[in-house]
């Protein structure tokens, strides 16, 4: 996906899934212990996210459910054409890193 309105849409889907992911943060603050989590996930061609797992996690169960549910929610439209174009079985595959900084 190298294109640049793959490259676009990724943006989008990250942006997508980080307000989420900030939203969820900023409520549950005193439930999430510092680390990070990694997180792969499959976007199909209509733009649903499947197939969210965790791969790592140096924090706690709080902060690798909110990463998940950041994921499952994030609200994307189907991927454009030339991405289409590179998925496997008609799924974009992609991962995302979520690292939490206790600032207070």
């Amino acid at each position: 996906m190298r294109s640049r309105p793959a490259r676009r849409y990724r943006k989008q889907v990250n942006a997508a899934i980080g307000s989420r992911w900030y939203y969820y943060v900023k409520e549950r603050r005193d439930l999430i212990a510092f680390g990070s989590v990694k997180v792969t996930y499959a976007i199909t061609a209509k733009g649903k996210m499947v197939d969210v797992h965790v791969i790592t996690n140096t924090s706690n169960e709080s902060l690798a459910r909110i990463c998940e549910q950041s994921i499952r929610e994030a609200e994307i439209g189907p991927p454009p054409e030339e991405a289409q174009a590179a998925m496997l079985d008609g799924r974009l595959e992609g991962d995302l890193t979520f690292t939490y900084y206790n600032t207070q």
